[in-house]
């Protein structure tokens, strides 16, 4: 008899399906994860960054770096570039409407797509390279013009 074992260590490395397919099934069955008929924007942000909270940050690593360097505009969160990009720069006032969560749900998908696209799986971005360069520059042109 053969007994294996079970290594966590590598279960916890290897994701069983990729981000980007995780994220793809999730836009088709918002309702069923968000336990709702009308998902919110805050309640998919709050999902997602759950979600990437518990691949240890692996999941979204750099994508606020990456929004950054897509907008030349830096922020903190990615919900609030997210947000601007989905109303091309002039975030409403919160709370969103439902037609506006629709449009800003339908924008985080899309650019995380984009991103996960671009980017690969987790520990294969240069993103942050990328955006300590661009961050750098904007730094300095900040402190010339002052």
């Amino acid at each position: 008899m053969t007994v294996v074992r079970h290594d966590p260590r590598s279960a916890a490395t290897t994701p069983t399906a990729s981000y980007r397919v995780f994220l793809r099934h999730l836009r088709g069955h918002l309702d069923e994860a968000l336990g709702t008929a009308t998902p919110s924007f805050d309640a998919l942000a709050a999902y997602v960054c759950g979600y990437d909270a518990g691949t240890g940050g692996i999941a979204l690593a750099g994508f606020v770096e990456w929004l950054a360097l897509q907008t030349g505009r830096y922020a903190a969160r990615w919900p609030e570039l997210i947000v601007e990009l989905a109303f091309a720069g002039i975030a409403p006032p919160m709370p969103l409407s439902a037609d506006e969560d629709a449009i800003a749900i339908a924008a985080t998908f899309d650019w995380v797509d984009r991103f996960l696209a671009e980017t690969g799986e987790g520990g294969q971005r240069d993103v942050f390279r990328r955006f300590e360069s661009w961050n750098g520059e904007r730094r300095a042109r900040r402190i010339t013009n002052e």
